[in-house]
């Protein structure tokens, strides 16, 4: 969140729309890997993964980023789809856990 708010200058209004947007954000992306991992689309995972890492980096998501990033890096490899439906349900619950932390910060 800091470096959020950092970017945002102290503007509420900026910080609760970015926090909205992260939000829809999550929801889509997780809703996008779990279509993705039931076709076995790699690259769906991939873009999925893609898509939300800045938006994890600007919250300070640092576990929910890790995730991310595995997930777009092993989409591209040889690794198992049961694998991988693993990091995204990982990625799931780290996705609502950090949800429930950052609605905190809405004004």
């Amino acid at each position: 969140m800091d470096e959020l708010l950092k970017l945002g200058g102290g503007d509420k209004e900026f910080v609760n729309e970015m926090i909205h947007l992260f939000i829809k954000g999550a929801n889509e992306c997780t809703l996008s890997l779990k279509i993705a991992i039931e076709t076995n689309d790699r690259k769906a995972i991939g873009d999925a993964a893609h898509k939300i890492a800045p938006a994890c980096r600007h919250l300070g998501a640092t576990k929910m980023l890790e995730l991310v990033k595995m997930l777009e890096k092993q989409a591209d490899t040889d690794v198992s789809i049961a694998e991988l439906g693993i990091l995204i349900n990982k990625l799931e619950n780290e996705a609502s856990k950090t949800i429930e932390e950052v609605k905190k910060h809405l004004s």
